[in-house]
């Protein structure tokens, strides 16, 4: 999974920026010895749903060194994270075409569950971040189509630099639709 230019958008870095604004509990859960904090294969377990709409076992055999390996983009997906795989992919890719809401509602899930989604300015920080990788990453054409509104239109590359305002939850759903559906797109090209 080797990248040679950076910045750029993968969903190592995806899972990257969203560790600085998990949810890592309450000062009192923390001192009451209750720490009610979201771990990382816990995050990731959640966004494989958001994506299959399955729950994976975040202590399952291999789960965590795989959550590990994957947000340090030297492993792309396998038998816990199976962003790779080809049914996951078509199947994602087909529910955000024709069951938007369904994820939408699991992205909103994620973001309640997983996120400080409440705090504007780390939401601020995150989406200005990605849209800054997503500018600076020359392997995504001004062409590329991105599904972060609501209305299920692909939004090109060349119009999300000029956008002012984002949805927070449509928005991560489709930058994840993006890089998760982008590799198997850049697969088909190079065949034909």
């Amino acid at each position: 999974m080797t990248h040679n230019s950076a910045p750029y958008l993968c969903g190592g870095v995806f899972f990257s920026l969203l560790e600085p604004v998990k949810y890592n509990g309450t000062v009192r859960q923390k001192v009451n010895g209750k720490y009610k904090g979201v771990s990382d294969p816990e995050m990731m377990a959640a966004l494989i749903n958001v994506v299959t709409g399955f729950v994976p076992d975040s202590s399952a055999s291999g789960f965590i060194k795989d959550v590990s390996r994957y947000r340090t983009c030297s492993f792309n997906g396998g038998k816990n994270i199976p962003f790779n795989k080809a049914d996951v992919i078509s199947a994602f890719d087909y529910d955000l075409k024709n069951d938007y809401n369904t994820l939408l509602n699991r992205m909103i899930d994620f973001t309640d569950s997983c996120i400080l989604s409440e705090v504007p300015g780390r939401m601020n920080w995150l989406v200005k971040v990605i849209l800054e990788l997503i500018e600076k990453d020359p392997s995504i054409s001004d062409e590329a189509k991105f599904y972060i509104t609501a209305d299920r239109e692909g939004t090109y590359k060349s119009v999300i630099k000029r956008m002012s305002s984002f949805e927070l939850q449509p928005f991560l759903l489709g930058v994840l639709h993006y890089f998760i559906t982008a590799k198997k797109k850049k697969k088909k090209k190079k065949k034909g």
